[in-house]
């Protein structure tokens, strides 16, 4: 029996000691962060357009969380190769908050009153404030005879915003799926 104790030691002696479970590097935790922004920045992207409330009103909220969040990356983080980025989401959302979409809305507004139905715009200036009122008749006859064309001007210019919007998104996340050796040429453009 003593021999059996004496052996067991020995044995467990011989036996490779199991090595100590790796831990992530940072340059890993700020991937894998990124991913996450960027797929959440995505999510919100195509959620603030659900009719469903609250839904784009919660979704609203958390692409500003997101900017935040790359905001604070990126002034407190340690630069890092995929530090860019942050900058990169950022001037996403500013660029297509402050110059595609407002452009988007005026295409849309301007192709709608150049090829609507102008009976329909007359009769709105016409009926002046009241057809302003939900359920008025006039606010509702501009609505049924310029609805189609207003549907296909938003379809035509938001697929152009939506197309530049989501080339961004896709062109930084595949950056950043195919390493550290990838850089953007220029992060600071406005365009894709």
């Amino acid at each position: 029996m003593a021999e059996q104790d004496n052996k067991e030691p020995a044995e467990q002696k011989d036996k490779p000691s199991a090595a100590p479970p790796k831990q992530p590097s940072a340059a890993m935790d700020e991937a894998q962060k990124l991913k996450i922004l960027y797929i959440a920045f995505t999510a919100s992207s195509v959620l603030m357009f659900t009719p469903i409330q609250p839904i784009p009103l919660v979704a609203s909220l958390a692409m500003l969380g997101i900017v935040l969040v790359c905001y604070l990356s990126a002034k407190f983080g340690r630069e890092t190769a995929l530090s860019p980025h942050y900058r990169w989401l950022i001037r996403t959302f500013w660029i297509g908050l402050w110059l595609f979409l407002p452009l988007v809305t005026l295409l849309g507004m301007g192709i709608i009153l150049k090829f609507g139905n102008q009976a329909a715009f007359d009769a709105v200036e016409q009926a002046s404030d009241a057809a302003l009122i939900p359920g008025d008749m006039g606010l509702q006859q501009f609505m049924n005879d310029n609805g189609v064309l207003g549907l296909i001007t938003m379809f035509i210019a938001w697929s152009g915003f939506g197309t530049w919007w989501f080339t961004r998104l896709w062109r930084g996340f595949k950056g950043l799926q195919s390493g550290a050796g990838f850089k953007f040429e220029n992060v600071a453009t406005w365009w894709v």
